[in-house]
């Protein structure tokens, strides 16, 4: 048996502002939009945003010989991705719960780069 607490500031106030910036949440599910074509990316961290999109930026600058797939992308096809319009779909601290929201926001994607089906 658990407790979860039914009311809470923004249940009443839905019209609040986010006054923390996109960029330094932690624990998500995002999204990241090619611009060039329909394609996306739809990944989980429970790290900083801002962190992991300077990650997908200069990867392609490291001297890996295995590439993510967002380089692959923009190697194969010479398209860049929208790093400027990240969306965050979900927000969740439990770790199996972010999977299952990743998971789920996948299988909605038109054109997904990510792996998993």
């Amino acid at each position: 048996m658990a407790y979860k607490r039914i009311n809470n500031f923004r249940g009443f106030n839905r019209d609040y502002e986010d006054v923390y910036p996109k960029l330094f949440h932690t624990d998500i599910v995002y999204k990241i939009d090619c611009r060039d074509c329909e394609a996306s990316y739809v990944d989980q961290i429970d790290r900083c945003l801002k962190t992991c999109i300077n990650e997908h930026r200069n990867h392609i600058n490291w001297n890996t010989i295995q590439h993510s797939i967002i380089t692959k992308h923009r190697i194969n096809h010479q398209h860049d991705f929208d790093r400027e319009n990240i969306k965050m779909l979900d927000e969740e601290r439990m770790l199996n719960k972010r999977l299952i929201s990743k998971m789920t926001h996948i299988k909605q994607q038109k054109q997904s780069l990510n792996l998993q089906r």
